[in-house]
């Protein structure tokens, strides 16, 4: 079962990803922008981290940005704070939007990193 210290450490985490993936898409940007969408998995048996962001245009494109260095390594600090047992997630999808404001899902299905077209969207 999730405790509040797990809830504590992942946001802390979560903070401090969603800043760096707001700065991304500011820098990295060409135009303006709606929203930037971080996409992760968590695989368990491998290790393994699999990630892309996507960010959403006022035209309705989508475009995609790089993740710098310091989002990796927040992904690789939060993956270490999930919860073990039921509570334990190995996706994440986290939204942050042109005005700051974030929203963030989990995904506790364990097979979503098996997704082959992971990439393809």
């Amino acid at each position: 079962m999730a405790t509040l210290e797990d809830a504590e450490r992942q946001n802390s985490h979560l903070r401090s990803l969603a800043a760096v993936l707001f700065a991304a898409a500011e820098s990295e940007s060409s135009s303006s922008w709606i929203a930037a969408v971080l996409d992760a998995r968590f695989s368990d048996q491998d290790g393994s981290i699999m990630d892309k962001v996507r960010v959403e245009k006022p035209d309705g494109s989508v475009g995609s940005i790089s993740l710098p260095t310091e989002a990796t390594l927040q992904l690789i600090a939060l993956g270490d704070a999930r919860p073990s047992g039921q509570d334990r997630w190995y996706g994440l999808l986290l939204r942050v939007t042109a005005e700051g404001a974030c929203d963030v899902r989990f995904n506790y299905e364990p097979s979503c990193t098996d997704d082959e077209s992971f990439y393809a969207s």
